[in-house]
């Protein structure tokens, strides 16, 4: 029998500076007050106006969707147990602000090491994992 399911649509962005990432903490289940890519559901938009929405809701950074990079979309079944289908952008900033909000669905927000990241959520530790290995091979070239 064939079985036909609408699995939802989320984006995550990764926002970097140097050698540090923008992490949130989770509000809500799933991996409530874990560690966590800034990100949410697509609504009634594209999905590049749903990673700067999202990054803004939980952090407060204000990018503009230009600056945006796609580095892939991620759909194993089993990423996220609401069975998301998550596009995943990231973005460099040139500065990392001295103080910013967090709101939204994080109860809290922060700059991490690359090398010291703690214990994350979902599959976002794999999509970081792709992130560097690509940021690495282009600053080979």
């Amino acid at each position: 029998m064939d079985r036909y399911e609408n699995r939802p649509c989320t984006v995550d962005v990764i926002c970097y500076c140097g050698d540090e990432v923008l992490l949130i903490q989770r509000m809500h289940e799933p991996y409530e007050h874990q560690w966590a890519l800034p990100g949410g559901y697509v609504d009634a938009e594209n999905a590049l106006d749903a990673a700067v929405r999202e990054l803004n809701e939980e952090t407060g950074m204000v990018v503009n969707w230009s600056n945006l990079n796609l580095l892939g979309v991620y759909s194993d079944y089993d990423r996220d147990p609401r069975h998301t289908i998550s596009i995943v952008y990231y973005v460099e900033i040139g500065i990392i602000p001295k103080n910013f909000k967090f709101g939204s669905d994080a109860e809290d927000a922060g700059w991490w090491k690359f090398d010291r990241l703690p214990k994350l959520a979902f599959d976002h530790d794999h999509m970081l994992y792709d992130f560097l290995k690509k940021l690495f091979n282009k600053n080979k070239i």
